[in-house]
């Protein structure tokens, strides 16, 4: 691993519920190279989004504490980009108007935003439909807007939260294809959640497996796949071993 853009140590979290306090995390500690694609893996409810939020500074820990790049998190940070589940693009902007967004928030737009707006969608495959609108995009192609917006501030730090989980089988794939070689161009860090075991293994460097909730880091496994990673590698013999390997861990 290279020098760690990103320390987690410690993290706890827990809600105050109607049965009383249900601990979300437990004694979570990593650490995350510049440039590493780390994806986190684990059972419905472990709290991998909880965490991931926590690493975005969107929630308080209870206890613990995060460093960027040396620095103490304890709000959201412009070196840290978040794209969520659902696109949550705006209805009546178009694809320019919802990349160029967190510009104008912070009063940065210009002619300047648009130039780097037209430079990220061209990057992650849009280029010709910044004037479309989001009812006139696919779900994948909506991902794809998000994931610009998510990059127009220049983060160091790409947080990802099972982008892909509504999209079909076919859609999903050429995704995976898709963040893969924008990872590779935009040389950022990323730290993906997700269900799939699959997925999960075809994109990092390592994944990260939690256990039931309370959510704490069971097992990091290294993916030593070669790179650039291609579709038929999925039925390779050291990939299905990997999958074997991963799900026993799960399971």
């Amino acid at each position: 691993m290279t020098r760690p853009i990103l320390v987690v140590e410690g993290i706890e979290k827990a809600y105050l519920g109607r049965d009383g306090v249900l601990r979300a995390l437990r004694d979570i500690s990593f650490e995350v190279g510049a440039g590493e694609f780390v994806t986190i893996l684990g059972p419905s409810g472990c709290g991998k989004t909880t965490l991931l939020r926590i690493l975005g500074g969107l929630l308080e820990p209870a206890e613990g504490k995060i460093y960027i790049d040396g620095h103490l998190l304890s709000k959201p940070r412009r070196e840290v980009g978040f794209v969520f589940q659902a696109p949550s693009l705006l209805p009546w902007r178009t694809v320019l108007g919802n990349a160029t967004l967190p510009l104008e928030i912070q009063k940065q737009n210009g002619l300047s935003a648009k130039e780097k707006a037209l430079e990220l969608l061209e990057l992650v495959g849009l280029w010709g439909f910044e004037n479309a609108y989001p009812h006139e995009l696919s779900g994948g192609m909506q991902q794809r807007v998000a994931i610009a917006r998510a990059l127009i501030h220049d983060p160091s730090i790409l947080l990802l939260d099972e982008p892909f989980g509504s999209l079909d089988a076919i859609t999903r794939e050429q995704m995976n294809l898709e963040l893969l070689r924008i990872w590779e161009a935009s040389k950022k860090t990323v730290v993906m959640v997700t269900h799939d075991i699959q997925e999960a293994i075809f994109l990092a460097d390592r994944v990260l497996i939690m256990s039931p909730r309370p959510g704490h880091i069971e097992a990091i496994v290294p993916i030593d796949l070669p790179r650039p990673r291609r579709p038929e590698m999925v039925y390779d013999e050291s990939f299905s071993g990997l999958f074997q390997r991963v799900h026993r861990l799960i399971g």
